[in-house]
């Protein structure tokens, strides 16, 4: 699976079956709980000046009815301001570590799902969102991206099914 190929001289992103070991006390400090034991879990991983491999970008995407949940994005501000000037650089000039990661995730596992939800109610992860591909939807907070044509019913099906949920 390519990455930019810029950001990938600073990121690596890779799928983990456990995102415990990685990333519970940022998530822990972020949304007041672990993190998700199930689903996939994307990491972007920053590798230090000291050759440690650091935890920056995290993603949640969880399978769900034909649909993928694509929840519990976060961001470690102490691992960027760890990184040169050069590197904050290259990550603004290609758009930011979360909408490289979430274009990753939507090649990665489209077949694996007929759709990508999500649930945002910030403004600024609205904007990298929709910059990725999610368009906004009739439903509060809910946002899609259908990276493949599906019937009008099944996607009426799912709008229904994943807005049940609320936050996830």
């Amino acid at each position: 699976m390519k990455f930019n190929s810029e950001l990938s001289k600073i990121i690596t992103p890779v799928v983990v079956d456990n995102s415990h070991y990685f990333v519970n006390a940022l998530f822990q400090k972020k949304f007041g709980s672990p993190p998700p034991k199930g689903g996939n879990h994307l990491i972007g991983f920053y590798k230090n000046e000291q050759g440690h491999y650091l935890p920056v970008t995290y993603i949640c995407l969880t399978p769900y009815k034909g649909a993928m949940l694509v929840g519990g994005a976060m961001t470690d501000g102490t691992v960027i301001k760890q990184m040169t000037e050069e590197q904050k650089t290259i990550i603004s000039e290609t758009g930011g570590i979360y909408l490289n990661l979430l274009k990753y995730a939507f090649k990665h596992f489209s077949n694996q799902c007929d759709a990508f939800f999500g649930y945002v109610n910030d403004k600024r992860a609205l904007e990298v969102d929709l910059a990725a591909g999610f368009k906004e939807t009739n439903y509060q907070y809910l946002v899609v991206n259908f990276h493949k044509s599906i019937s009008p019913w099944k996607k009426r099906r799912l709008f229904k099914i994943i807005n049940k949920l609320g936050p996830f």
